[in-house]
C-alpha cells in the first residue's frame, strides 16, 4: 500500500501561495495512487493543545490501519509535531514500512536556530529513509549535518493550474514596458518601500497580503494590484519580469529570509514562471544556476542595478526566455518535478523490500 500524509493547516485569512505547494504535492500523489491521510490543524493559538491531542490520537488510529512493507510519504513541516512523528515512524518500522519525506522547509535553517534545535531537526528526519530536498545546497547543507538518509533532489517545484495567462508579455516589452511583478506575503519586504528611489523607468507591480498602503501613498514607480489566491495568481500577473528578493533593503538580499535563499526553493518562482515571467533573482540564491543554466531570467547583486540590467535586455534575448519558460511550464503545470522525485523514491523503496524477500 502507499500512503501520503500531511497536517492540513486551516488559516481562512491566507491569501498567498503559502499552501499551494503543500496542496500541489498532495494532488500529484494522489493522481499516483497514494491514499491520503489528512491531519487538519487550526492555526489558533488558543486550539494548541486541542490539535494536539486529536492529532495524537489519530496517529494511534493511522498506526492500527496502515498495512505492513506499505511506502508512506510524509509532508515536513510539522508544526511542532517532529517528536510524535519520530516515535510513529520507529513504531511502523517495525512491520517493515517504509518513509519518505517531502522537505517544504527546514526550521533550524530557515530561523537560524542554535545547534541543540539544528541537532533536534536532523535527529528526527534521520528516522526517515529518503528525503526529497529542493536542490544540491539545501542536500549539501543536510549531509554536513550527518544526515543518513537517502536523498532525492527535486529540482523546483511544480504550480498546478488550468488557466493560462494571457498578456502579451512579448508585445508589451518591445514597447518598452518592462515593469516587475512582486508576488507574496508582502509584510516580510520591508525593501519594498524603497524601490521608487531606484525604479527609473520601470514600474513595480505588487500582489498579496501584508502591505503598508500608507508607506506607498508618495512613491511613483510602486503599483498594489491587490491579493488574489493562488489558484488565479497565474492568470492575473501583469509585467514583464517576476522578482524574487527577502530583506530589509536594496543593497543586498538579508536576514532571515534573504539568508533562507541560498537553501531553498522559493515557491514564487514555480508561480511567475507558470505564469511566463522571466525571473530576477540574487545571486546567492540556490536557485540562480538552474535559472541561468535554462535560460529563464537573470541574477543580480542588488536592486540598485536592477533598472540598468534590464535596460540591456534587447527583444530578441527577451523572446529567448520566454521560450525557454515554456518548457519549464509545461512540466510545472502537469507536477513532472515532484513525480519524478516519486518515482525515484518508489525505485528505491521497490529494492528495500525485494531485499526482505
Amino acid at each position: 500500500m502507499k500512503y501520503h500524509i500531511y497536517i492540513n493547516v486551516i488559516n481562512n485569512e491566507l491569501k498567498h501561495a503559502g499552501n499551494k505547494a503543500v496542496n500541489d504535492c498532495t494532488k500529484i500523489l494522489e493522481k499516483q495512487g497514494y491514499e491520503l491521510i489528512q491531519l487538519n490543524f487550526y492555526k489558533h493559538k488558543y486550539l494548541i493543545f486541542v490539535n494536539l491531542i486529536k492529532i495524537l490520537f489519530q496517529l494511534i488510529v493511522i498506526i492500527l490501519k496502515i498495512k505492513p512493507r506499505s511506502l508512506i510519504i510524509i509532508q515536513y513541516p510539522l508544526f511542532g509535531l517532529k517528536g510524535y512523528f519520530k516515535v510513529f515512524i520507529k513504531l511502523l518500522k517495525f512491520r517493515d514500512c517504509f518513509f519518505a519525506c517531502m522537505i517544504h522547509d527546514l526550521d533550524s535553517l530557515r530561523f537560524q536556530k542554535s545547534n541543540q534545535k539544528v541537532s533536534y531537526e536532523i535527529s528526527n528526519l534521520n528516522a526517515y529513509d529518503v528525503l526529497i530536498t529542493h536542490n544540491d545546497n539545501m542536500t549539501q547543507w543536510l549531509k554536513s549535518k550527518s544526515i543518513k538518509a537517502e536523498i532525492i533532489v527535486l529540482g523546483i517545484f511544480d504550480y498546478l493550474y488550468t488557466n493560462e495567462n494571457e498578456f502579451n508579455r512579448l508585445s508589451i516589452f518591445s514597447k518598452g514596458k518592462k515593469d516587475v511583478v512582486i508576488a507574496g506575503n508582502l509584510a516580510k519586504g520591508e525593501y519594498i518601500y524603497d524601490l521608487d528611489s531606484i525604479s527609473k523607468n520601470i514600474y513595480f507591480r505588487l500582489y498579496g497580503p501584508g502591505l503598508n498602503l500608507k508607506r506607498l501613498e508618495k512613491q511613483e514607480h510602486v503599483i498594489w494590484e491587490g491579493t488574489f489566491s493562488a489558484e488565479d495568481l497565474v492568470e492575473k500577473l501583469k509585467g514583464s519580469f517576476g522578482l524574487i528578493w527577502d530583506g530589509n533593503n536594496i543593497e543586498q538580499c538579508d536576514g532571515l529570509y534573504g539568508n533562507y535563499i541560498a537553501y531553498n526553493n522559493p515557491h514564487k518562482i514555480s508561480l511567475y514562471l507558470a505564469s511566463g515571467l522571466p525571473v530576477i533573482l540574487p545571486n546567492n540564491a540556490a536557485l540562480s544556476k538552474f535559472v541561468l543554466e535554462n535560460g529563464i531570467g537573470i541574477v543580480i547583486n542588488n536592486l540598485i542595478e536592477l533598472s540598468d540590467i534590464i535596460d540591456k535586455i534587447n527583444v530578441d534575448q527577451y523572446e529567448a526566455m520566454l521560450k525557454n519558460i515554456d518548457s519549464i511550464k509545461s512540466k510545472l503545470k502537469v507536477g513532472y518535478f515532484f513525480q519524478t522525485a516519486i518515482e525515484q523514491t518508489e525505485a528505491i523503496y521497490n529494492s528495500r523490500i525485494s531485499s526482505f524477500e
